[in-house]
């Protein structure tokens, strides 16, 4: 098993710089094998505050087996207030954890 340990620092310090080249680069972490990683990740990503991460957050919940991290995504999804295609509600109300919808073009706590 490897240390992800400074995988993890890395993306944290990334995330102290928000921008479109470091969402870009971080967005294929939302997919990690390591929970930290895709914590992290999650956090990096929504640093940006770019609605264009929207589909892969969306392909990030549907892999997702960490409510911790389904938590997070759907938390700043809701924080976000990005708004979602009617095309994305389907997809997004599948993946969502407990507590959280996708409706009228938004993300919503339940």
């Amino acid at each position: 098993m490897c240390n992800s340990e400074p995988k993890i620092q890395l993306i944290q310090i990334l995330g102290e710089h928000p921008s479109d080249d470091v969402r870009l680069a971080t967005e294929p972490f939302l997919l990690d094998v390591n929970e930290g990683v895709r914590f992290t990740a999650a956090n990096t990503v929504f640093a940006a505050n770019d609605p264009a991460s929207l589909p892969m957050f969306i392909e990030a919940l549907a892999a997702e087996e960490s409510l911790r991290v389904k938590n997070r995504i759907a938390s700043g999804l809701v924080d976000a207030a990005w708004a979602v295609a009617p095309d994305q509600v389907a997809p997004l109300n599948k993946t969502l954890p407990p507590g959280f919808s996708a409706s009228s073009g938004t993300v919503l706590r339940t």
